[in-house]
């Protein structure tokens, strides 16, 4: 209903038939999802987000966030000229971003610090103001904790926080550095990856982490380095990367097996459709880098991008219907979409720029 415009709601009542009330409803959900409305008041909302690296005379190099709805408008979202900006997540409403840059004064040079601004790149706002390394943050699923890694205690470590940073929490205690993989749907785990030590020196394994009590619990072992873990989209099963195989278990690490990719190599991003039915990810065959996608079982490999120029990160966009990637046009890269069985291959800007990396909104 927020979809519909003020005029319409306000001749909701006059329409004397249920089944043209719901059909106006469908409309309008259809125009939200194509990224046409947005709100009653038009109010930006973004469902993708990517970085544009940009150079100028002298050789100097940074780089910026810019969001994007999917209806061809794009925000740039700016912290200082020079700074280098990184790892953008999408609230589930659409309506702020936040990501890693730098600050003039605890970091010049270096993207530790973490910003939160309005997806049109208003109100910009630092939220860990300090010393230390502050990275990859990832908003929850209902929008209101964002998870991220910090150094602050001497090792990386992953925190809690709000949009306005007034409130920081630690998560994991380790002596070991721990990287964020993502959240359970419900909003009540973390699944990261541990440096712990092996037989053979040290490897990453995978972990989850309930919040509110409950403790962590270590999933993998052995040897071979983990990497990337996300859950699914029923939260039941989680994949990862494991010398560049795609791997899945249950999400007590149970059940553990080898998805067959049909590809050299798996790199991350991986990344499930909103059903759990399908999972996508960036392989690499022959030397050449496509955008693939699998059922769990290993049936239905397919090549998205084979008949278009190379591909790499994935990321689904809200409604399922979508997917953003990065195609590599040999004189620069640029951000892409395509519906989810590879057909439709656009460009979503126009930007004269490199453009890397692009992550989707969640949906609610």
């Amino acid at each position: 209903r927020t979809a519909l415009s003020r005029s319409a709601r306000a001749c909701w009542s006059s329409i004397p038939s249920r089944a043209a009330r719901t059909l106006l409803l469908l409309l309008a959900n259809l125009s939200c999802e194509d990224g046409g409305i947005t709100s009653p008041e038009n109010e930006f909302i973004a469902n993708v987000a990517f970085v544009a690296v940009a150079s100028r005379s002298g050789g100097n190099i940074w780089s910026e966030i810019f969001v994007a709805p999917l209806d061809g408008r794009i925000k740039r979202v700016s912290v200082a000229r020079h700074c280098f900006c990184r790892n953008p997540s999408i609230s589930p409403d659409g309506k702020r971003v936040v990501f890693q840059s730098c600050d003039p004064v605890t970091s010049p040079t270096e993207a530790h610090e973490l910003f939160v601004a309005d997806a049109d790149g208003s109100r910009l706002r630092n939220i860990t103001r300090n010393s230390f390394v502050d990275q990859n943050p990832l908003w929850s699923p209902e929008g209101n904790s964002i998870a991220f890694e910090s150094e602050r205690a001497g090792v990386r470590d992953i925190y809690l926080t709000d949009d306005s940073g007034t409130t920081v929490t630690k998560i994991t205690d380790s002596m070991y550095p721990s990287r964020l993989g993502g959240w359970s749907p419900d909003a009540r785990s973390l699944v990261y990856s541990s440096l712990l030590p092996d037989s053979q020196g040290t490897a990453w394994q995978i972990h989850t982490v309930r919040l509110g009590g409950g403790g962590g619990r270590q999933l993998t072992s052995g040897g071979g380095s983990k990497s990337d873990p996300v859950f699914s989209p029923q939260g039941d099963s989680i994949t990862y990367i494991q010398n560049g195989r795609l791997m899945i278990m249950d999400n007590e690490g149970r059940g553990l097996r080898e998805i067959p990719t049909g590809v050299d190599s798996v790199r991350p991003p991986v990344q499930w459709d909103l059903d759990g039915r399908i999972i996508f990810y960036h392989g690499i065959r022959g030397g050449r880098s496509d955008i693939y996608r699998v059922k769990p079982d290993g049936s239905e490999q397919f090549n998205l991008t084979r008949n278009g120029p190379p591909g790499s990160h994935p990321a689904v966009l809200p409604y399922g219907r979508q997917l953003a990637y990065v195609a590599d046009l040999t004189w620069r890269k640029a951000v892409y979409l395509m519906d989810l069985d590879g057909l439709s291959q656009r460009p979503l800007s126009q930007l004269s720029v490199e453009e890397l990396g692009p992550v989707g909104r969640k949906p609610q």
